[in-house]
């Protein structure tokens, strides 16, 4: 379940996470965040701390043996 909660932006710029996001998300002291912005919105997300974790979670691609590989298919591939 997720939630939502109001808080202010400081005058440096700086964000406060409420702690019920921090417990939500496992969010501890020096955890790094990406920040996704468009004009009018932004995404802020947790790093993932170990991205070899989540290999595979999606399934294997055919053909396809090195993380290299696969980026260039999809670097290449016209929408």
């Amino acid at each position: 379940m997720g939630c939502i909660v109001k808080t202010k932006l400081r005058k440096k710029g700086q964000l406060t996470i409420p702690f019920q996001i921090r417990d939500l998300m496992d969010l501890k002291t020096d955890d790094e965040i990406l920040i996704f912005a468009l004009k009018n919105e932004m995404i802020i997300r947790p790093k993932i701390k170990n991205p070899l974790k989540m290999a595979g979670i999606l399934g294997k691609e055919k053909d396809i043996e090195r993380v290299k590989d696969l980026i260039l298919r999809y670097k290449y591939t016209k929408s």
